[in-house]
Order: C-alpha cells, then structure tokens, then sequence
C-alpha cells in the first residue's frame, strides 16, 4: 500500500518507475494480480518484473536502478550481499513506509469466519475490545488500509473485502472519516484456533 503513494509520487516527478517484486504474479484477492491492481488504481509504471533474492539484486543491477523500495528485510540483506561483489552497483534501498505519513482517516471493519462467525480483538493497552483496523497511510485506498490493517494485527489473509458504510467521528477536537469493511477468510472457527492465537467469547 506504501508502494502507491511512491508511484505517484516519483512518477509525477516523470522519473523512471519500474516494479521489481518478489510477490507472485497472481496475488490473493481483492486483486488477482500486479497489474489489474495497477489498472484499477490509475497507476503507469514502465515495467514489471518478477523475482527475488540474489536474483532480484541482479535485475535490478541489469535496469541501472539508482533507489529501490522493498518491505522484505532478507531482500535488503540480499542487495548488500550482491552490492559488496559487484563495486560498480551504486543503489540506494528504503522501507516502503520512510517519510509516508497517518491521513486523517481511518479504516475498520470485522474479519468472518467461514461458518460466519466474527472476530474482534482486545487491545493490549486499553483491554477494550475493537474491531480490527487503524489509520490509512498517504496513497492507500480505504479498503486496501483494512486489507494492511487485518493483516498486520491478525496475520490473516482476506478473501474478499466488502464496503459497508462511512461514519464521520471527533477525534482530537477534529471530524475524521472511518470507513468500514467486511474480510471474509478461509478458515472456519474450529480451524482458526490453530492458525493463530485466539479464544472465543460468549456475547455477554
């Protein structure tokens, strides 16, 4: 989700913007694949190419890139292990996520099981519980903020990500819109326990 902001922002700059990725081709849904995603958010990128590791480091040698982003940390390691042997290979490696910053909005919603039953979390801090999601980075969409959100709270991947409404709300004296969202997942509730950590409540 970082990604697009940075798309955006390096090409209006018109600079040379190529995905060099490790990820799949066809990907998991709400998107099937890199460049319907791509398609779907008005995004032109000058090249795509798939692969990873040492090869990846060679690939991006190959196209003369001068800054890469990539939220994998053995990819870094990757390129610092190529770049010691190849002493012409000047590039510069970030995170995603270096100098994106929150946008006063946010995105929420609840993760079903496949025998339809809900998943809400109990905050650490606070012991409230809440439904999964949290504040939407510069670039992202509402919905892919949710799909980020569940995955980095729950690890659990989305199926199919469903709009419900938006709700407008005071924080810090200001309005901010929370947009949300049903995840629907693969696995049922007697499966889950065993994928991640959880135990189930009753309503009361």
């Amino acid at each position: 989700p970082y990604t697009i902001g940075l798309i955006k922002k390096f090409k209006s700059k018109d600079y040379t913007v190529l995905i060099v990725t490790s990820r799949e081709q066809h990907l998991e849904r709400p998107h099937d694949n890199v460049r319907k995603l791509l398609d779907d958010l008005k995004l032109q990128v000058d090249g795509i190419f798939y692969t990873n590791g040492e090869r990846k480091a060679r690939k991006l040698h190959e196209l003369g890139s001068s800054m890469h982003f990539d939220d994998d940390p053995e990819e870094h390691e990757a390129v610092v292990a190529y770049r010691k042997l190849h002493k012409d290979f000047d590039i510069i490696m970030k995170y995603p996520d270096e100098g994106l910053k929150d946008i006063k909005q946010a995105s929420k919603g609840f993760i079903i099981t496949s025998d339809e039953k809900y998943i809400i979390l109990k905050r650490s801090d606070s012991h409230e519980w809440d439904v999964p999601g949290g504040h939407m980075m510069s670039g992202e969409t509402p919905s892919y903020a949710f799909y980020r959100e569940c995955r980095e709270e729950t690890a659990l991947k989305m199926l199919r990500v469903d709009y419900l409404n938006t709700v407008n709300v005071t924080y810090n004296n200001n309005s901010m819109p929370i947009h949300y969202f049903t995840g629907n997942i693969q696995y049922s509730s007697e499966e889950l326990p065993r994928i991640i950590e959880l135990q189930w409540e009753n309503e009361d």
